[in-house]
């Protein structure tokens, strides 16, 4: 069957026959298989050169393994066996066809993922880099496939407690590539729990610098997971709600319970898509892996060993300023306490020190409220000493001035009065940096501790009562977010804007005339209580006829006919007497309390909100006192529906439109936004900086450098090519790339016209101009 001359188009025939017919082809594949199985037992007792038929035999029984399972049910161990036993010995050619026999077999499920990958982990110490790529790539996604769906706990398991040996291992290029496939598994989100992050953090103990560097690098860069099933999903965009309720809101159709049904769908998937994107526009801020760094078991402990490992570290500065982030990056993720790095710092915090803005943000980040102000009272002093003295550069006063304000913003009570004074005499610098890095820090203190400020510095309308927390002390919540706003400020808001959101996400034809109790006023829930009440006495009326009354006893009728009858006619006397006093007493409270509100809002500074409120709306929440909001400790009582919530963000964006409007100034940035947490970059800490003129050099050098840049730009260079990406191309662009027949229309419009097209357009144009005199003659 198989007549070519050439033994490898045999071979690559013959895979194909069996593969189309195995049981016909079955004797052909035995053949071969024995002739594997006697070069086997040569090759294991001496591996020679000649490798070349052997390998083609094992490249064809690897193809067709799968057709005869019982027979080659060894083939796999093995290959493997060989692997591992010969693998530094092995040629080059032959160790991938070996492992690239086994990856064939893995995929056909003839080998357990849990043995292979194992094998593959070891032959990372093998000085082969082609080799390595391949194993890198298939550990990868084979974890990612088994891990698809449902997690392979048990396989997860094992391989994270073989990775935690092999980052020991006395090969560093070993040790290397097993760190790289456990930080790619996290980056694609398959390896994201706490067992995968304690493995990768052991490598910061590792003595080779790369694997370091690799550690340090996973926690102090940006968190860039990414899953490639939603990486397309994520790439649409969000459709909004009109354009839900235009698409699938069955406007102009007739409306039906499966028409209803798939907009509640659509509408719930849109919010979910909201809110993640959301989610992840949060976690962007971040400027490091925070959520690689809150999963560390007992991060006090590590961070313990990680500031040991930065003093007897024999690495470079570099080395050392990379250490000091992380530290800083833990303490101040976890609120940990280590009060001998404080001091470490001040013998880098000088203004001649390298990268100063960098160790100067490593200092900041590492501050946080449950720092002792005792301990980093000495670094802010040595700060302001070194830094901000009358002998330094106008940049090192505003760079000292900025990272002081930045260190008081995290510890507060760090500050004294003494040095706060000190630093508001720069006020009236005359570099602009300096002046506007004083101006900062008055700002700063004005809205959390104006009492340090002296008198003149604390401004117009500051309440001097306003105090930073004690240390140690937590702010405890004691309602939720906006009750007041929502009991004291409803008037804000009119009937349509409240029928417009109780109308958000409800579905329309099949709830319009359902009567909700949220959607009612005070006035209608009393009519609607009324009717309720008449249609039960009818009711009543009407089954008098169908039941008899079953009387008492004489003494029982004697009772309810002598005295009960008379008291109930005082008691109804007297109670409408006292109910009419209450009204009275209840008006002239209620003009108290009018004008109480009044003088409150000016005494506080508060705009004034206007809004429509009567005496009906008054009498309509004491005949309802179940909807009237609900004050103070019995607020963490009430139930807040998705009306609430929208009122509570209206009557905000009313009190800061109000804000807005009535303030004075231009738009500021608020204190109240700024937390512990926020990143600092080193333009912040820099802050203003002058731009001195240049001299001749420097100004030649920069026209040089804009030439060669331009003229790159021109020459279609990658560098500039690549931001090009982000934008469309130019008309003139488009054409050079349109076929002609897209632009062949514009190409006959200049071509030569005739005689009586000539005329037609010169009797036109001698028209416009006649009506143009025309127009300008009267």
């Amino acid at each position: 069957c198989c007549t070519m001359s050439s033994g490898v188009m045999d071979l690559s025939m013959l895979q194909g026959l069996v593969k189309g017919d195995p049981e016909g082809y079955r004797e052909e594949a035995m053949q071969h298989h024995g002739y594997y199985l006697s070069q086997y037992e040569i090759f294991r007792m001496k591996p020679s050169k000649d490798v070349k038929q052997f390998s083609l035999i094992i490249k064809f029984l690897s193809q067709v393994a799968h057709c005869y399972p019982e027979e080659l049910k060894e083939f796999p161990t093995q290959i493997a066996e060989l692997l591992e036993q010969n693998a530094q010995i092995l040629e080059p050619e032959l160790r991938k066809t070996l492992v690239r026999a086994l990856v064939l077999l893995r995929n056909r499920n003839l080998l357990s993922p849990t043995s292979l990958l194992s094998l593959f982990f070891k032959l990372f110490r093998v000085p082969d880099k082609s080799l390595r790529e391949l194993l890198r790539c298939h550990i990868v996604s084979d974890v990612r496939k088994c891990n698809k769906g449902k997690k392979n706990l048990e396989l997860n398991r094992n391989l994270q407690n073989f990775m935690y040996g092999m980052l020991k291992d006395s090969s560093a290029i070993a040790s290397r590539e097993s760190l790289g496939v456990m930080i790619e598994l996290w980056r694609k989100n398959v390896w994201v729990d706490k067992k995968t992050v304690n493995v990768i953090s052991t490598g910061i103990f590792n003595d080779d610098l790369k694997v370091m560097t690799m550690t340090l690098n996973f926690f102090l860069t940006k968190d860039g997971r990414y899953d490639e099933e939603k990486k397309d999903d994520d790439d649409e965009p969000v459709m909004s709600k009109a354009e839900i309720m235009r698409k699938f809101g069955a406007q102009h159709t007739k409306k039906t319970k499966k028409k209803s049904r798939v907009l509640k769908v659509k509408l719930s998937e849109a919010k979910k898509k909201r809110q993640e994107k959301l989610r992840e526009a949060e976690d962007d801020t971040k400027q490091y892996n925070h959520a690689a760094i809150t999963l560390l078991n007992d991060p006090q402990d590590y961070v313990e060993k990680v500031f040991h490992r930065l003093k007897t570290t024999r690495h470079g500065y570099p080395v050392k300023i990379r250490l000091m982030a992380f530290c800083a990056r833990l303490i101040s993720a976890n609120k940990l306490m280590l009060d001998p790095f404080y001091s470490y710092l001040q013998r880098y915090v000088q203004p001649h020190t390298q990268q100063i803005t960098t160790v100067l943000a490593i200092t900041i980040h590492s501050v946080h409220s449950m720092v002792s102000p005792e301990i980093v009272h000495p670094l802010l002093m040595h700060i302001a000493n070194t830094f901000v003295t009358d002998r330094r550069p106008n940049e090192v006063i505003s760079i000292g001035i900025n990272t002081i304000r930045e260190i008081c913003l995290r510890c507060p009570l760090v500050m004294t009065k003494e040095l706060l004074k000190e630093l508001c005499s720069y006020k009236r610098n005359k570099d602009k940096g300096v002046m506007m890095a004083s101006k900062s820090i008055i700002g700063l203190f004005r809205a959390i501790h104006p009492e340090l400020l002296p008198k003149k510095e604390r401004g117009k309308d500051v309440d001097i009562s306003v105090k930073p927390r004690e240390f140690g002390a937590q702010n405890v919540i004691t309602e939720v977010d906006g009750v007041a706003l929502l009991a004291k400020y409803a008037h804000l808001l009119s009937y349509s804007e409240e029928d417009e959101e109780s109308s958000e996400g409800e579905l329309p034809g099949f709830y319009e005339d359902i009567p909700v109790a949220t959607s009612f006023d005070a006035a209608d829930l009393s009519k609607f209580k009324r009717q309720e009440v008449e249609d039960s006495e009818e009711d009543s009326e009407d089954g008098s006829d169908e039941w008899e009354s079953v009387s008492g006893s004489d003494e029982e009728e004697e009772y309810s006919d002598s005295g009960v009858s008379g008291k109930s006619e005082n008691v109804s006397e007297n109670q409408s007497d006292e109910d009419d006093e209450d009204e009275e007493e209840d008006d002239d409270e209620e003009e108290d309390d009018d004008d109480e509100d009044v003088e409150v809002s000016g005494e506080t500074g508060e705009a004034p909100i206007t809004g429509e409120t009567g005496e009906e709306s008054d009498e309509d929440s004491e005949e309802c006192p179940e909807l009237a909001p609900i004050e103070g400790p019995d607020s963490r009582k009430r139930i807040l529906s998705d009306r609430d919530w929208n009122r509570i963000r209206r009557i905000k964006e009313k009190l800061e439109e109000e804000a807005e409007k009535n303030s004075k100034g231009g738009k500021k940035r608020k204190i109240e936004d700024l937390d512990e947490e926020h990143e600092i970059e080193e333009d912040d800490i820099i802050g203003f900086r002058k731009k001195y003129r240049q001299d001749p050099d420097a100004r030649l050098a920069s026209i040089k450098e804009s030439k060669e840049e331009e003229r790159l730009a021109k020459s279609g260079h990658s560098k500039f090519t690549r931001e090009r990406k982000l934008h469309s191309k130019t008309n003139e662009e488009k054409k050079n790339t349109k076929a002609f027949a897209m632009v062949k229309h514009k190409a006959k419009k200049k071509q030569r016209l005739s005689q009586n097209q000539k005329k037609r357009n010169l009797g036109k144009h001698i028209a416009k101009k006649r009506s143009q005199a025309m127009s300008q003659h009267f």
